[in-house]
This record gives structure tokens, sequence and C-alpha cells, in this order.
């Protein structure tokens, strides 16, 4: 259980979590976030994406440590269904990760669009350019709702915030990145 949010906004994308890994009866504040970072070839340069995931600890690792993104080109809605989940998948089987019994959800943000990965690792996008996933979804979505006519970064906060405050499976500390033209940076939180 973990709360996820990321928001794309004049020209800046910020994606923000907590850092507590949970079940139904303990707790746990984790020091590794849920958000990786990875610079991906592309036929005009270098891109940064950022992929914030919840659900299985397993699978962060994995996209942050055996996942080769393939090389970006064209859109990028067309380029997560047709090149980034097919990769995906392939280092899912060969690392016998089961999808269907551990799950996955995680949220993207590249080429300035936010898009969310559902279980079935369908792609679909965030109309209003924010979104959140885990169990501190609907509290955060809500908090970024009230505060859309603000910046990316405070948005992100307010979800977080809240979600920590009204869901039982958020908390510790929060991380955020922004990324703001193909450069990432860690914020401090």
């Amino acid at each position: 259980m973990t709360c996820i949010v990321a928001v794309f906004k004049d020209g800046i994308g910020i994606m923000g979590c907590d850092s507590q890994g949970s079940n139904s009866l303990s707790k746990n504040e984790y020091k590794h976030g849920k958000i990786v970072t990875k610079s991906i070839a592309s036929v005009e340069g270098a891109k940064s994406i950022l992929i914030g995931f919840c659900g299985s600890f397993r699978l962060g690792d994995l996209i942050r440590y055996s996942l080769t993104p393939p090389v970006y080109s064209g859109d990028a809605y067309e380029w997560l269904v047709t090149s980034f989940i097919p990769a995906l998948k392939t280092m899912i089987t060969v690392n016998g990760y089961n999808l269907k019994e551990d799950g996955c959800n995680f949220l993207i943000i590249i080429d300035n669009r936010v898009f969310e990965v559902q279980g079935d690792l369908s792609v679909i996008e965030a109309n209003g350019g924010y979104t959140s996933v885990g169990s501190g979804t609907y509290v955060a979505m809500g908090a970024m709702f009230a505060l859309k006519d603000t910046s990316a970064l405070e948005m992100a906060k307010a979800g977080l915030q809240a979600a920590e405050f009204h869901a039982m499976g958020v908390g510790g500390r929060n991380y955020l990145f922004k990324v703001q033209d193909n450069k990432v940076e860690e914020l401090k939180s």
C-alpha cells in the first residue's frame, strides 16, 4: 500500500511517493523510494523518464535494475504501448515475476505527459495532467484537484500530505522528483 502522485503542468513534471511498505497487519519505512529515474535513448537525443510504482517492491527493483527501455521515437503513448510494454513484459518473464499474482500499477512521466500503467499493463493517459495510484489515490486526487490552480509541485505535495494523513497504508518520508527540459532533479520533501 502506498501513494504515488504525478503532475505535469507549465513545462514541469513532478512525481512523488511515500516510503512506507505495509500490509493489513504491519508497516515499515524503507530507505529507497518507489520512483525510478531512467535516461532513455531517443532519435532526438536522450529522454528522461520517471516511473513510480506501487504494489510489489520486486517489480520496482526489476524496473530499476533489469529493465532496458527501448529506443524512444514518435508519440509517447504509442511508444509506451508498442515498445515499452513489450520490453517490460519480456523483462518480467525473464526474471520470473508473476504479474497475475504480484500485480503492479505505476505512473510514468515522459515527454511532458503523465500516464498510468495498470495491472494488466494497459496504458492510460491522465487527461487533466495529474493522477495517482496506490491506497492513497482517492485522497491524493481530491487534494490535487482542490489545488489545480497552483504549481505542479504544490499539487504533488498536497496529494502526498493528504494521503499520508487520511490513508492507513501511506507514510514515511516523501520523495519528490522534478523533470524539466529532460533533466531530472530530486527535490527536498
